[in-house]
């Protein structure tokens, strides 16, 4: 997104820096995410979200992956600017000390924060119901949940939501002396690619 050099940080009475950092803490002040020092986007991804016919965001960890790309300077105008269909591939399961007891409504709406209200077309959730309970009971033990699609919250979107079994069987292994936890349930891009070429391409 960007050809230089930038660290992320989070927070001002309590000062995180770098995405590890920042991944392994509870965020207080999510506010205050920034790039330091503040950077410009390379031309080629701005002429790329431009010519798009469609911006496909996410899966990813929502304040380590996904927003610091929209702190980068040029990125989110490039984006309220194109006139390409906004996909948001929402989380399958909150995380820890970020996303405690957020909604569908409540990801999108930190996602549109930066891109425009109104700005998501569709919306990707998964079919909570084909979930493995002892994967469940696993994130539970860490206080790590399906992320609900509450319809009281969606009452106004502007978004459609579109639901499906979007998540991988085979699980991942940690292998020894990885700094980043892999994630044991996660996304089929198979799956994923389907549901959006068929609802989400021109």
């Amino acid at each position: 997104v960007t050809t230089q050099q930038v660290t992320l940080v989070c927070g001002n009475t309590k000062r995180i820096t770098g995405e590890h950092a920042i991944n392994t803490s509870t965020l207080t002040e999510k506010e205050s995410l920034r790039l330091e020092p503040e950077v410009h986007a390379n031309p080629k991804a701005i002429e790329a979200l431009e010519q798009a016919d469609c911006i496909i965001i996410g899966p990813g960890n929502l304040y380590c992956s996904i927003i610091p790309n929209f702190l980068v300077q040029g990125v989110t105008d490039a984006i309220k600017n194109s006139s390409a269909r906004v996909v948001y591939n929402c989380n399958l399961m909150t995380k820890a000390g970020h996303t405690d007891n957020f909604t569908v409504s409540d990801f999108v709406r930190e996602i549109e924060r930066f891109i425009g209200a109104g700005r998501v077309n569709f919306v990707t959730c998964n079919d909570y119901q084909k979930l493995e309970e002892n994967l469940l009971k696993k994130y539970a033990f860490e206080g790590e949940y399906p992320v609900r699609v509450d319809k009281a919250g969606l009452t106004n979107a502007q978004y459609r939501i579109l639901m499906a079994d979007l998540v991988n069987r085979e699980v991942p292994t940690q292998k020894k002396g990885a700094l980043l936890k892999r994630t044991l349930i996660r996304h089929s891009p198979d799956a994923l690619a389907e549901l959006i070429v068929k609802n989400c391409l021109r």
